[in-house]
C-alpha cells in the first residue's frame, strides 16, 4: 500500500505494472518481518503472544519466508513485459537471495538468523533500486530515453556538468494528505 501510494501521489495513476512492482517490493519487506518472527517464536510462544509465525510454526514459517522472496523475485518479470524490458533485471536479484534462503531453511535459529534479515534488507534495497531509479539510467544509456526526458538528473555535457529535470510535476506537500508537525511541541520530545 505505501508503494502504490507513492505511486499514485507523484503520477496521480496507477497501473497493473505498478501493482505487480509493489507487491515484490511488499513481499521482501514482509519477509524481513517474517525472518524476525521466527526468529522469536520460542520467547513468543513463552510470552503468549499468537503472532502468525507461533500459529504457523517454524517450519511453515521457514515455508513463508522462501515463497515470498521467490515470489518477488519472480514478479520482474510480470514488470517488464508490461512496461520495458530492463525491469526484467530485477528477476537477477535472485541471485542475492540465495544466501539468506539458505540461512533460513537450514534451521538457522536465534542470533544464526542475524544474517538473514541483514541479507534479506540488502535484497530489498538493490531490488527497488534495479525496479526503479535505474531503469530510467539504463534506458537513457541504450538510446530508449532521451536526455531531455530524465528527472532530476545531473548529466556531464561538453565537460560541463548541467542538472537536467523533465518537468514532471511535483505535488506539493500539503496537497498529498500526509500529517505535518506543525503545532506539536517537537522541542519536549526530539533534542536537536
Amino acid at each position: 500500500v505505501p508503494v502504490l501510494g507513492t505511486v499514485y501521489v507523484q503520477v496521480l495513476a496507477i497501473n497493473l505494472a505498478d501493482v505487480i512492482a509493489a507487491v515484490g517490493v511488499g513481499l521482501l519487506a514482509c519477509a524481513i518481518l517474517v525472518t524476525n518472527n521466527l526468529r522469536d517464536i520460542p520467547s513468543d510462544t513463552d510470552a503468549g503472544k499468537r503472532t502468525l509465525a507461533v500459529r504457523i510454526g517454524d517450519r511453515g514459517t521457514r515455508a513463508l519466508y522462501f515463497a515470498m522472496v521467490a515470489i518477488a523475485v519472480i514478479l520482474p518479470l510480470g514488470v517488464g513485459a508490461l512496461t520495458t524490458a530492463w525491469a526484467m533485471l530485477a528477476a537477477f536479484t535472485g541471485i542475492l537471495a540465495n544466501r539468506p534462503i539458505r540461512i533460513v531453511v537450514s534451521g538457522a535459529s536465534g542470533p544464526a538468523l542475524i544474517p538473514a534479515l541483514k541479507l534479506t534488507g540488502l535484497l530489498l534495497l538493490v531490488y527497488g533500486l534495479a525496479l526503479g531509479g535505474l531503469l530510467a539510467l539504463l534506458e537513457h544509456l541504450c538510446g530508449e530515453r532521451p536526455r531531455e526526458k530524465l528527472a532530476r538528473t545531473f548529466l556531464r555535457d561538453g565537460g560541463q556538468v548541467r542538472y537536467v529535470d523533465c518537468g514532471e510535476p511535483d505535488i506539493p506537500f500539503d496537497a498529498v494528505g500526509t500529517p505535518t508537525w506543525d503545532g506539536l511541541p517537537l522541542d519536549r520530545y526530539l533534542s536537536v
